[in-house]
């Protein structure tokens, strides 16, 4: 198994990419790094890491998830391990079995470990946390009125208050425009643009803000028109009280400390 394993993994890591839909995400590849460290760990313990993999007997895995799921934890302990997760590492595992032993012909398709789901109840609600718009206005009433006002910090770090001015901006671009965390943070300044097709009163408030592919979630582009210019004047004059002037292939938020 620990052979496996090794091969598993480095079948994994060949499929690492940055560029969406081409592969494996680095934070994905971790996820299963991490997932067969467990089964690993799981078959020591069974005292079947000598085993050949065809001589096991598959109903002696069928535990694992709850094994796993009564597994202390490293961090956050005392809380419980999401049954969500467990599942995600039992399927990773058998995956490893079909697409690799079964398919060399380690083993035969009878071979595949046994392994029981852990039950978990439906959950139907949204996936996403998204406020009211209760929420949002106190959200921004804070922000705005006593997060970055000089009244309510009056003693602040070098230039502390125009780094929350930045931060203020960035989760209101985000939330107002729609762009995912990773997509604002890779934004650079030639993706922001006017439309030399708007009257001039429109291209006083709107920029076209370009989302490359590279950057994108989905694999593809895309072009958001943003009522945001205020906005980024505002981050753009933030930093230059720090001392950091925008080059036209800058990103657009860059570490305010560095």
């Amino acid at each position: 198994t620990p052979e496996l394993l090794d091969l598993w993994e480095a079948k994994l890591h060949s499929q690492v990419s940055d560029i969406p839909h081409t592969g494996l995400t680095p934070d994905s590849f971790k996820q299963k790094k991490y997932f067969l460290k467990n089964w690993r760990e799981y078959i020591r313990e069974m005292s079947l890491s000598i085993t050949p993999i065809d001589k096991i007997d598959v109903s002696k895995t069928r535990e694992f998830g709850s094994w796993l799921k009564n597994k202390p934890k490293t961090f956050q302990k005392g809380k419980a391990r999401s049954l969500e997760t467990v599942n995600a590492c039992i399927r990773e595992v058998v995956r490893m079995y079909k697409e690799l032993a079964v398919r060399d012909k380690y083993i035969s398709i009878n071979s595949i470990p046994q392994i029981d789901k852990v039950k978990m109840q439906r959950d139907n609600t949204s996936k996403r946390d998204v406020l009211t718009e209760e929420e949002y206005e106190k959200l921004w009433r804070y922000i705005q009125y006593t997060y970055i006002t000089k009244k309510h910090n009056p003693n602040p770090k070098k230039w502390e208050l125009e780094k929350r001015k930045i931060f203020k901006e960035f989760i209101f671009i985000m939330s107002n425009v729609g762009f995912r965390v990773k997509e604002l943070i890779g934004m650079r300044m030639n993706d922001i643009m006017d439309n030399p097709e708007w009257d001039l009163e429109r291209r006083e408030t709107d920029v076209l803000m370009k989302v490359r592919r590279e950057n994108s979630k989905t694999g593809k582009s895309r072009v958001c028109v943003a009522p945001v210019k205020k906005r980024l004047q505002r981050i753009i004059d933030a930093y230059e009280k720090i001392g950091i002037k925008h080059q036209p292939s800058d990103y657009l938020f860059m570490n305010p400390s560095s």
